[in-house]
């Protein structure tokens, strides 16, 4: 999908969300038995009117047959803004008077002469202003908070969750959508100067086709974010591979599952996720994804993989079960987590209730290869296409949090490379754009290629220490055009059979891998570095 420049902050954004160590908005245990569920139906609104009525999409405009009766509950404004005991949405309306290049937070809902909002109805999908986007955000967020108190047992937070609406940039005077959604912890927010925000926040745009608060799975993904909170599978781990980032991926796929349990849908952005960017780009977590044939280093394509287990086990023991034993895990999950330790995580807390519950969530997780997950894959050329393929997403030696990996950053993943009889080098292409200067130490592409032939590349981590590769070569990519980078691999080591490649930036920002293409040359163009000293 082609970035606007709205998503190419919100990318930033969420980079910056994710090692902003806050902590507002953090799961909190609350050591209470929270019995039966106690929310009604999402489908068919609150059992007993709580507070002035008003008309929502349970779903989205595309999923719901029209609007549905509902009522506000726990509203406190005086004058009827859509403020909160747990909630408080603010408009960001396209006019003077906001800070840096952003609209200005005003409150535009409020009842009508019967005290009812029955008359705030929706607009035009493009309208950057309207209040409807303030209904659907106010009643979607109350019903989450009740979910997680008065279902899972989570303490309430300790103020009301901030949510920012109908947002678009300002650049060089002109108004940009924002195509996306996104949690925002405080520190974030800080470094836009915007004043009175002194929380955390969730935030949507006012997109180029639609608006993001009208699909109520988006408000609920998001809402759990806020709910796992920015300290709370947000870090980076590493091992004997390099980086490994499913903790930012299960923090997405927690987001979704969540989102999905509150729906009964298994489908995240049905309307958000495929209006907005003109192809399917919904994540289904009932499709099948395993680790790590569907691994692609960035973090809602890989949190599906966990997210298709964690539906599979609410499939398997039933929604009730599922979601207490998911959360009950989730509450000791720390800052940087891998697959394996999370699975058995909630295994421990699944032997509580028996074997055959117990045996069930096994199957889940070893089906899909959480149970062992290796960040190796079989090679396929690939290319990013306008039908919503995944780039590869690349760290900084600024980004990661990492001291190990202040001078060099391995990717995500790495490759097991079938070298055909005859070849006597590889050319290897890859496509990077370069990113623009925002984030961790601005843009610019500086990165090598890395090979190894007895074995996966691996890496070891002297105390104090830069991480030292353990691979038969490393060999720069040199640019041959605009965003294209390549170089020839050759050398003794080259010999028919399975090697292994990897990718290691020297950048300070984040990069993407937009395409990857090898070339099996039977003429040995390459520098001959990769050679082999046994």
């Amino acid at each position: 999908m082609k970035l606007s420049v709205s998503s190419l902050l919100f990318t930033l954004f969420f980079a910056a969300c994710s090692g902003s160590g806050a902590d507002l908005g953090d799961i909190q245990d609350s050591g209470q038995d929270p019995g039966e569920d106690t929310l009604a139906p999402l489908d068919e609104g609150p059992l007993e009117p709580e507070g002035p009525i008003a008309n929502v999409f349970m779903q989205s405009p595309l999923q719901d047959e029209g609007l549905t009766l509902v009522s506000l509950p726990a509203l406190t404004d005086p004058d009827g803004f859509l403020s909160g005991t747990n909630a408080i949405v603010r408009n960001c309306i396209n006019e003077p008077g906001g800070p840096f290049i952003l609209c200005n937070l005003k409150q535009t809902a409020q009842p009508g002469s019967d005290g009812s909002y029955l008359h705030i109805l929706p607009s035009d999908d493009t309208d950057p202003d309207d209040p409807f986007a303030e209904v659907m955000m106010y009643y979607h967020m109350t019903t989450a908070h009740e979910y997680f108190t008065a279902t899972l047992g989570m303490n309430p937070l300790p103020v009301p969750l901030l949510a920012i609406v109908n947002v678009q940039l300002n650049f060089f005077g002109s108004w940009q959508p924002f195509d996306n959604a996104a949690f925002m912890p405080k520190e974030t927010l800080q470094q836009f100067q915007i004043e009175g925000i002194d929380e955390d926040a969730i935030v949507f745009g006012q997109g180029t086709n639609i608006d993001f608060s009208y699909d109520a799975a988006v408000i609920r993904h998001e809402y759990t974010h806020a709910m796992i909170g920015a300290t709370r599978l947000s870090g980076t781990a590493y091992d004997e591979h390099g980086v490994d980032s499913a903790s930012m991926a299960m923090h997405e796929a927690h987001a979704d599952y969540f989102a999905a349990t509150m729906s009964d849908d298994p489908v995240i952005g049905s309307y958000a996720l495929q209006v907005a960017a003109g192809v399917d780009l919904s994540r289904d977590l009932s499709r099948f994804r395993s680790c790590p044939e569907d691994m692609v280093g960035e973090m809602h394509a890989d949190g599906e993989i966990y997210g298709s287990a964690l539906w599979a086990i609410r499939e398997a023991i039933g929604a009730e079960l599922a979601d207490r034993i998911i959360f009950d895990a989730l509450l000791n999950f720390t800052p940087a987590m891998n697959f394996k330790i999370a699975a058995e995580m909630v295994l421990a807390r699944a032997q509580q209730e028996g074997p055959e519950v117990s045996s069930a969530i096994t199957q889940a997780y070893a089906e899909r290869g959480l149970l062992d997950c290796k960040r190796i894959k079989a090679y396929e050329d690939f290319t990013v296409s306008q039908d919503g393929d995944m780039p590869t997403f690349m760290e900084g030696t600024q980004s990661t949090g990492i001291l190990a990996f202040s001078d060099f950053v391995p990717g995500y993943l790495q490759y097991a490379v079938e070298i055909p009889e005859g070849t006597k080098a590889v050319r290897v292409m890859l496509v990077v754009p370069q990113q623009q200067g925002f984030g961790f130490g601005g843009g610019g592409v500086d990165m090598d290629v890395v090979w190894r032939h007895d074995g996966p590349i691996t890496y070891n981590y002297p105390a104090g220490g830069a991480a030292i590769t353990q691979a038969d070569a490393i060999m720069h990519l040199e640019p041959t055009g605009n965003s294209f980078y390549e170089v020839v691999v050759s050398g003794s080591c080259l010999t028919a059979g399975t090697h292994y490649m990897q990718f290691q930036s020297r950048t300070e920002g984040q990069n993407q891998i937009h395409g990857m293409i090898l070339g099996f040359l039977e003429t040995d163009t390459g520098n001959g570095e990769y050679i082999c000293s046994d």
